[in-house]
C-alpha cells in the first residue's frame, strides 16, 4: 500500500508478528543502560538553541559513559527555539522513561525514550555509525501517541532522518501534513531503511510540539550489517526495489 505522509511516500507492509532483530549488529540501543526519573527540566536558555545535558535526580536526556561502554549506540539531545516558548526549562516528561501508561509496553525490554511538550524542537542526535560502505541497514521502533496534533504556523512535525555521505535518507517527515491523518498514531512502527554503500550515517529523530500529550516513544534502534526478520521478510522485496518499508505492529 502507498501512504502519502508530507510530502513524500512510503510503502506501508502490516507485520503479522513481532520482530525480532538485525542480524550482525555494529550497534544498538533499548534504552535500557540508563535510570529513569519523573521530569526533565532544562536549565539553559529557551530563547537560544542548545545542547541539552542531563541533570542529577532527572531523567537523562543524552547517553552516558558507562550506557555506551556497555555497548550502547551513544544518543545526544538538544533544542531548537521555534516558538519563542517556554521550551524544556518548565520540567517536561522527556528523555528515558519507563512509563508504560502510553505505549502498553516496549518493544524490546522495559524502558525506552520519550519526547513531548518541547514548546519547540527537541532534536535527538545518535552517534555516528560508520561500516565502510558495506552493508548496512538500520531499523528503529516508534509510537506516535494519539491525541489532537496540531497544524497551522508552527504546526507540530515528527522527522526521522539518517544524515549520511550521499545526503540525508528520510524515514519520516509529518511536514505539509496533520498528523491526525497519517494513520500511525497508537502502535508500534518500524521505519527501516537499506543504508549499504553509504558511510558516516547519523540517525536524528526530531519533535516540534507543545503539548505533553503530543508525545513519541522510541525504542530498539540498530545498524546492521545483515537483515533478518527486520524488517519482516515479505517486506525485504520493497527494500529491493528502493522502498521505504514502514511496518506497523500492535
Amino acid at each position: 500500500m502507498l501512504r502519502r505522509i508530507g510530502t513524500w511516500v512510503v510503502l506501508l507492509v502490516v507485520a503479522a508478528t513481532a520482530s525480532e532483530g538485525m542480524g550482525a549488529l555494529i550497534a544498538s540501543t533499548g534504552f535500557e543502560n540508563e535510570t529513569p526519573a519523573s521530569q526533565y527540566a532544562d536549565t539553559g536558555n529557551q530563547a537560544v538553541d542548545h545542547d541539552l545535558v542531563n541533570n542529577v535526580g532527572e531523567s537523562p536526556v543524552d547517553s552516558t559513559s558507562s550506557s555506551t561502554t556497555a555497548g550502547d549506540l551513544g544518543f545526544d539531545a538538544s533544542y531548537v527555539n521555534t516558538r519563542n516558548d517556554v521550551g524544556l526549562t518548565d520540567g517536561d516528561f522527556v528523555g528515558v522513561t519507563s512509563f508504560t501508561g502510553t505505549v502498553g509496553s516496549y518493544v524490546e525490554g522495559s524502558q525506552g525514550y520519550q519526547m513531548s511538550d518541547a514548546d519547540g524542537k527537541m532534536v535527538l542526535e545518535f552517534d555516528a555509525v560508520d561500516n565502510g560502505g558495506g552493508a548496512l541497514f538500520v531499523g528503529l521502533q516508534l509510537f506516535v501517541q494519539s491525541t489532537g496534533w496540531e497544524t497551522g504556523s508552527p504546526s507540530d512535525q515528527i522527522t526521522v532522518v539518517v544524515s549520511t555521505d550521499q545526503g540525508d535518507v528520510t524515514l519520516l517527515d509529518t511536514a505539509g501534513g496533520d498528523i491526525d491523518d497519517l494513520n500511525i498514531e497508537d502502535e508500534w512502527m518500524l521505519l527501516t531503511a537499506d543504508l549499504t554503500g553509504k558511510t558516516n550515517a547519523v540517525l536524528t529523530v526530531t519533535l516540534d510540539s507543545n503539548s505533553g500529550n503530543e508525545a513519541i516513544y522510541l525504542d530498539d534502534v540498530r545498524f546492521g550489517t545483515t537483515v533478518t526478520d527486520v524488517p519482516e521478510p515479505a517486506s525485504l522485496a520493497l527494500l529491493a526495489l528502493g522502498g521505504l518499508a514502514v511496518i506497523r505492529r500492535r
